[in-house]
């Protein structure tokens, strides 16, 4: 298939499938990187699809978070005055 770079207006010919291939690959890994340096962090970290509106991503993720937050209640140690 040939594409056309926009910064140098070069003819490119790439094989779409060979392509697709190398950057499925190459983006796991980005993924799989960000994601433990999050883990790391304390973050979290979630993947969006970019063909579903951006607040219906945030309603999922603050549900999903409040939800995981009422199950781990901590325990709060009664007061016994000694």
């Amino acid at each position: 298939m040939l594409f056309q770079d926009l910064e140098s207006r070069q003819d490119v010919y790439i094989d779409p499938e060979a392509l697709r291939a190398e950057y499925q690959s190459r983006l796991a890994g980005h993924c799989r990187l960000a994601e433990g340096l999050c883990q790391k962090l304390g973050a979290a970290f979630h993947r969006l699809v970019t063909d579903q509106p951006l607040e219906l991503a945030l309603v999922d993720f603050l549900r999903g978070r409040s939800r995981r937050n009422k199950r781990v209640r901590r325990r709060v140690p009664k007061f016994s005055p000694t």
